[in-house]
């Protein structure tokens, strides 16, 4: 390659990609300078939660793909598993130890959204510009510091994706449809297929706009070459992933999100036939909320304590200021949040000038998908509307926190901006250029000055009812309740809230001012453009400056250096206390409840123990139906015993409690400075039973379960009834033994004796896509017992039972995976060796 070519086509984009790699190493600096991890909620409950699985992964080099260290037990599918089958995965896990995880998915965004502006057309500068948006866009760092890794990973290469399925609609059949190929290929991988689907949704529109427009023009041809490419694509990126895909979709029925099998629940308006609607909607944005995409303090930031905002309390009178910085800063409609989603000032404006300048053939489906977005977005704050998607739309109600849909926003706006700001530059007629930049400026300008001169009017301050619960009030409301419990005068009362409000209207005021003054930025730098006093490559130079020096101050308030640690509490997250030590070196063996935890969403106890608790969003449906009926009161009347203060009690009322019992409850900490209560009553890891009774249905199973001696009987399903064959059976205890000689995750073995044919339930989870029973080697059918178990039935005499677990769905998926990667990367490879022959040939031939 000459100087020339180097200079004009390669440099720029070796320029681009510097600067991302600066940004992402001086944006996570105590990560690379100080050799510090970053503190990640949720990586945190990973690794207690996967903690077995990598015991057993680093022990055995194979995966187990259950695990027993939480509630009761559960395949492992969605908390730690690895596909290494798929080739592409592997390729792209070899080039992100470029730049450590989870930081690499920061430079991906960056990449990623620079290839799809430079597919769109735009030159290397702004191009950049446009990337430094999109990856710095707040939600998505708010996503590194909760440690929603796979989150940010799928955000990162929605670009790319959108970019190849454009290249397919503009007839270039080949490079888009490997692309396409290559990159939803790693989309699914990153296995956040929530965000996949939004990705789904938005190019579903973009595609239907242009199939629209193929229709019109009569161009046939392309209207079943571009189906065929992008089917062929999908097959490429979903047979890639098979292990991963069937194994997801053979385990979501099981889950809470799948269907009920309780009568009881049908017909009611909260059920669906996937997620229950309050579940589904439990974060939705508030409309008036969706102006934080401008203003980033438009309902405060994120949730915590005013105290944090010294400048808004300075605006406080002195009398209430102690009792105002306890408050909330946020004032928004979700329970909680680590901050708003904010585009940019700038990049809001860019989208504003793309709608008076910008007539492109992606106008329209980029406007429809940003308001799609936006309005599933509000959630139960307009109910109607996601009821009918929740209803009518395939697997929409299979994922929750509707706020989600905004990442579709995010693509979308600066997208749209940078198009506007192309076209705007490329325009000829200078009265079309002072037309536009004067309506997109005065538009920001009365928007922003409103909110600066009249914050009552255009906000309110106090978080709002919940429209979907009964009797719900708002904020203000609750505050004047409480303040009257402690007795405060009603004239006092109003003046706190006064208060209040002054410090929450000075966090919106302040920033709407601040939106404001960027926007004046980026109109002025157009402007100067507009007169030819500024180069277009400087315009692009100074776009990306501003654009970043927005987010990146923004960003900080998220996350700043005190969001990171020591890597060693970041690897070690948790520590033993006194309660762990003492189960750790109890002679007996069972399941661990934790009290002092939030033990539905808790995953510091499975670290260390099986846990009847546990922290996933896809816990198995039929073990969340026992909790919801019959754990979960358990739990409760457990603790108002302890509270009692007498162990005597706590002991009688562990006799009662027969859901604990059948999970082989045998430890509870209710303090972890203090020993564990030890529970005599749990049935153990197995125990025989005299009779068996048959459930017709789900309701009968979960009502005969609560109300019977589980120790004696069995509850059996009439629809997995196993290998039993009578329905009474004798004991005898001094001859009957079981006994557990052997365990990994995925393979257990008992020793069963007993003089006659035994009924034994097995405290294990009953899960029928995968486990398999033997009995001396001769696999037998597994019958579900007491709504959750399972329970087999063991001829006379001395015998080995045996339960492994060996999905066909992860077996037979991991070779197609491997076999359609495979092909996969071929194909790339001859793309590569094709583009090469076409560019010596051009040159030859005296194109070039």
């Amino acid at each position: 390659m000459s100087k020339t070519n180097f200079q004009t086509k390669l440099l720029p984009h070796l320029i681009a990609i510097a600067i991302f790699f600066v940004l992402t190493v001086f944006f996570f600096g105590p990560a690379f300078f100080q050799g510090k991890g970053l503190q990640q909620s949720d990586i945190v409950a990973h690794k207690g939660a996967s903690k077995e699985l990598a015991d057993f992964r680093e022990e055995k080099g194979q995966e187990a793909l259950w695990t027993n260290s939480m509630f009761g037990g559960m395949p492992a599918y969605q908390i730690s598993t690895v596909h290494d089958k798929n080739f592409v995965r592997e390729l792209l896990n070899t080039i992100r130890l470029v730049l450590p995880h989870p930081y690499n998915h920061l430079f991906f965004a960056f990449a990623c959204f620079y290839g799809l502006l430079l597919i769109l057309g735009l030159k290397p500068w702004l191009a950049a510009a446009g990337a430094v948006a999109y990856g710095f866009s707040s939600y998505n760092i708010q996503l590194f510091e909760a440690g929603h890794n796979s989150k940010i990973e799928a955000i990162a290469f929605m670009p790319m994706v959108l970019g190849s399925v454009l290249l397919v609609l503009r007839k270039k059949y080949w490079i888009g449809g490997v692309l396409f190929a290559l990159f939803f290929s790693i989309e699914v991988s990153v296995n956040h297929l929530q965000i996949t689907y939004y990705l789904g949704l938005l190019i579903g529109i973009v595609v239907l706009f242009y199939f629209f427009k193929l229709i019109v023009q009569k161009d046939f041809a392309a209207l079943w070459k571009i189906p065929v490419v992008l089917a062929l694509g999908l097959v490429f990126g979903l047979a890639t992933n098979a292990s991963l895909l069937w194994t997801t979709y053979e385990y979501k029925s099981d889950t809470i999100r799948g269907k009920s099998e309780l009568k009881a629940k049908e017909g009611s308006e909260n059920s669906t036939s996937g997620l229950d609607k309050s579940y589904i909607t439990q974060w939705s944005y508030g409309k008036g909320e969706t102006f934080s995409l401008l203003v980033p303090n438009f309902k405060g930031g994120g949730s915590g304590q005013l105290k944090s905002e010294p400048d808004a309390l300075k605006q406080v009178n002195r009398k209430y200021r102690k009792t105002v910085e306890g408050m909330d800063r946020y004032f928004g409609g979700q329970p909680f949040t680590s901050g708003p989603v904010y585009f940019g000032a700038g990049i809001c404006f860019l989208f504003v000038l793309a709608l008076f300048v910008y007539r492109g053939p992606l106008l329209w489906p980029l406007l429809v998908a940003s308001a799609l977005s936006i309005l599933l977005a509000w959630g139960k704050n307009l109910m109607w509307f996601t009821s009918f998607f929740i209803e009518h739309v395939p697997l929409y109600n299979n994922f929750r926190a509707v706020s989600m849909t905004l990442v579709i926003a995010a693509l979308a706006f600066p997208v749209l901006g940078f198009l506007g700001l192309k076209t705007f530059m490329d325009l000829e007629d200078e009265t079309q250029r002072n037309k536009a930049l004067l309506g997109a400026t005065i538009t920001a300008l009365l928007v922003l000055s409103a909110f600066v001169l009249l914050p009552n009017q255009t906000n309110t301050f106090f978080k709002p009812a919940d429209p979907l619960i009964e009797g719900s009030v708002d904020e203000e409301t609750q505050l004047k309740s409480q303040l009257s419990q402690y007795q405060w005068p009603e004239a006092q009362q109003e003046d706190l809230l006064e208060e209040l409000v002054t410090a929450r209207s000075y966090l919106f005021t302040s920033d709407a001012k601040r939106s404001l003054l960027f926007v004046l930025v980026v109109a002025g730098l157009l402007f100067i453009y507009h007169k030819k006093y500024l180069p277009e490559k400087y315009l692009g130079a100074l776009l990306l400056l501003f654009v970043l020096f927005d987010l990146w101050s923004v960003d900080r308030r998220y996350l700043d250096e005190d969001s990171f640690t020591s890597k060693k509490s970041v690897e070690k997250p948790f520590t033993l206390s006194p309660a762990d030590q003492f189960i750790l070196q109890s002679q007996q063996q069972g399941r661990v409840l934790n009290l002092a935890a939030n033990t539905w969403n808790d995953a510091s106890t499975s670290y260390f123990h099986q846990s009847v608790g546990g922290y996933s969003a896809v816990k198995l449906r039929r073990y969340q139906e026992l909790y919801d009926y019959d754990l979960g009161e358990e739990m409760n009347e457990l603790r108002s015993s302890l509270n009692g203060g007498n162990p005597a009690l706590v002991q009688i009322k562990l006799r009662e409690l027969e859901a604990l019992k059948i999970m082989n409850t045998r430890f509870i900490i209710y303090n972890p400075s203090a020993p564990p209560i030890v529970n005599e009553q749990a049935y153990g890891d197995a125990w025989f039973v005299t009779q068996v009774e048959i459930a017709e249905n789900a309701d009968a199973e979960l009502a005969m379960t609560k109300n019977m001696d589980l120790g004696k009987t069995a509850v059996l399903s009439a629809e997995e009834p196993g290998n039993v064959s009578l329905r009474t059976y004798e004991i005898d205890s001094s001859n009957q033994e079981v006994k557990k000689i052997a365990y990994e995750p995925n393979h257990l073995v008992y020793e069963v004796n007993s003089p006659k044919t035994a009924a034994v339930v097995f405290s294990e989870i009953f899960y029928k896509k995968g486990w398999k029973a033997y009995i001396d080697d001769k696999e037998v059918s597994i019958g579900r017992a007491n709504y959750v178990l399972r329970m087999l039935e063991v001829p006379a005499g001395k015998h080995k039972v045996e339960f492994v677990f060996d999905p066909v769905s992860f077996k037979l998926g991991s070779r197609i995976s491997a076999a359609s990667s495979g092909l996969l990367l071929l194909l790339i490879l001859m793309s590569i060796y094709k583009y090469r022959k076409k560019d010596i040939s051009r040159k030859a031939t005296g194109e070039e």
